[in-house]
């Protein structure tokens, strides 16, 4: 269980991860384990070996190999279920990061290299609000520990391969480094990471230590996380809400109010249409009364689509004469 993660930035693709756990346990390496050495595949790798002078070379070879003529994929594969390594070497040549894996192994393991397959997790997403990497079932991966030259070696075969199915676009491998995160992704991040506190600073007390302090310590932290963007956001809102980027939304309540007083004092205007079909023809109205109507629309039409649109002062003029012209008429 890990209780604590840290950060160390060492080049923009990686970064190195110190990890605690409790209980931990010695790791004892299998060296090989029976396989069928009479397969096709297992006699093709036999003879690819002899053409290189060492180990080191042969994994290289077999690495490009996979690279240049494999694709990533992980959904209907339909391989032999009787000899599945040879069809899926020599035949269907797709698959996920189990069957590269696997073939990697099979083909050390039959020139008696000691190999074993190793299944966890690569890449994740770093939460630049918690300092820790979000792991999902997409991150799920299996690679290769072979010992060469009596030290064992890290090998991942999948990450040679270049060709990716449609199905296989999000997996780990080709996500190692963060990308820039959308604006609700950073939400989803914001909000795991809230989670994650109160799991830790709540849920797990009483694991470690009990003190009241500790709680009220970390009520505090999750209080102030939570209320400090709520603050934030709201600021925000007020700020935009006196720019006139909310101009627009104030000028349709303006212009409703401009519409339903027209309509009782007697014009017919729909919703629908626009004030630049305004129907200026009225008995009830003098031509002075016509003359300033066809003012305030204009100024209504220009602050919507004209080269003055949503500007602020204009805004504020077409308010004053709407009320100049209610004092006048």
């Amino acid at each position: 269980m890990v209780n604590y993660l840290s950060k160390k930035t060492l080049n923009s693709e990686y970064e190195h991860i110190k990890i605690k756990t409790f209980n931990l346990k010695p790791f004892k390496r299998t060296i090989n384990l029976n396989h069928d050495l009479n397969s096709k595949y297992t006699n093709w790798a036999r003879k690819q070996y002899r053409k290189f002078n060492n180990d080191q070379e042969f994994i290289k070879f077999l690495e490009n190999y996979f690279g240049q003529n494999f694709s990533y994929k992980i959904k209907n594969l339909n391989l032999n279920k009787e000899k599945p390594l040879d069809s899926f070497f020599f035949d269907i040549k797709k698959g996920s990061c189990t069957h590269f894996a696997v073939a990697m192994a099979n083909a050390l393991r039959a020139n008696d290299i000691p190999a074993n397959i190793v299944t966890g997790y690569l890449g994740g997403q770093w939460n630049i609000y918690g300092n820790y990497y979000t792991i999902t079932s997409e991150n799920a991966h299996a690679w290769v520990e072979a010992k060469v030259n009596g030290e064992w070696i890290y090998i991942d075969p999948t990450l040679k391969i270049e060709n990716i199915e449609s199905d296989a676009e999000s997996v780990a491998f080709r996500n190692l480094s963060n990308s820039k995160a959308s604006f609700f992704k950073e939400v989803a991040a914001y909000l795991d990471n809230i989670n994650t506190l109160i799991s830790f600073k709540i849920l797990n007390y009483g694991y470690q230590n009990r003190s009241i302090n500790i709680t009220n310590k970390a009520l505090i932290e999750i209080i102030l996380f939570i209320a400090t963007p709520g603050v934030i956001f709201l600021l925000l809102i007020f700020i935009f809400n006196k720019s006139s980027l909310f101009t627009s939304s104030k000028l349709q309540r303006v212009e409703n109010n401009w519409r339903k007083y027209l309509n009782q004092k007697g014009f017919s205007l729909s919703d629908h249409n626009s004030l630049e079909i305004f129907p200026y023809e009225n008995k009830h109205f003098s031509k002075n009364q016509i003359t300033f109507i066809r003012k305030i629309n204009n100024i209504f039409l220009q602050l919507r689509y004209g080269k003055n649109k949503g500007n602020k002062n204009l805004f504020i003029g077409l308010k004053q004469k709407i009320n100049e012209y209610k004092r006048k008429f």
